[in-house]
């Protein structure tokens, strides 16, 4: 009696082979597609801390760069302080340029600062607020809402101090390298028990940035094996 036995052959594993890339690279040139005309997907974030004081400078007290390019949301110790519970203040400041182009859309882009209350606050509640600005403008482009600072004047930044914060757009400024930002601070008024002026901490522009995306390899088509005929059945007695 004899019993017929098929084997695999060459020709099989080849065909299976040659599937398996064409599978392999079928998805990843998908995935190549998808990193290229994803919405955002080489967009990143540069933090700018200011590097100059504006043209109408600063007026609250040890008001300078080194005290103010801290991050907002980090730890740190330097302040400029009000004078007194009684006073308004406001610091104009400029930036370097990101180092890659502006993102296009609306609101990408972001001011922060850290503020506080002064340590000769009464019971009042002050205000602070942002601009956007633009070298040698005369007006702001972007003026941002006044916000009630209620962080104590022992509060630790980074953790508990407040910060706050101004979004815009790319079109709102000429130039990346003409960016501005104007910050004040204005006490809550009434008697000497309620006067209440503002701190100032850190600030910093988040700029959202197009970053220059990976170089994508080149990619062929994978090359089927010749297939061979299949062999014939081999019979074995039995």
């Amino acid at each position: 009696m004899a019993r017929a036995i098929l084997s695999p052959t060459r020709g099989t594993r080849s065909a299976r082979c040659g599937a398996r890339a064409n599978r392999a690279f079928a998805a990843l040139a998908w995935l190549i597609v998808f990193l290229v005309a994803g919405p955002g997907a080489f967009a990143a974030q540069e933090r700018m801390p200011p590097d100059g004081l504006g043209t109408d400078g600063c007026d609250w007290t040890n008001c300078t760069i080194a005290n103010l390019d801290e991050d907002p949301d980090g730890p740190g110790a330097d302040w400029a302080t009000a004078a007194d519970n009684n006073t308004n203040h406001a610091g104009h400041f400029s930036f370097g340029t990101p180092t890659q182009p502006l993102t296009s859309g609306a609101n990408l882009q972001e001011f922060r600062a850290s503020v506080r209350k002064n340590a000769t606050c009464g019971t009042g509640t002050p205000t602070a607020r942002l601009e956007l600005w633009e070298t040698g403008g005369a007006t702001p482009i972007v003026t941002g809402p006044s916000v009630s600072v209620t962080a104590a004047n022992s509060c630790t930044q980074g953790t508990n101090c407040q910060v706050i914060s101004l979004t815009w757009s790319d079109t709102d400024v000429t130039s990346a390298a003409n960016v501005e930002l104007k910050i004040f601070g204005t006490r809550a008024s009434g008697s000497p028990a309620i006067r209440c002026a503002v701190d100032l901490g850190a600030a910093e522009w988040n700029a959202d940035v197009t970053a220059a995306g990976p170089t994508l390899p080149t990619l062929s088509a994978p090359t089927a094996h010749a297939q061979k005929p299949m062999n014939s059945s081999r019979r074995r007695s039995m």
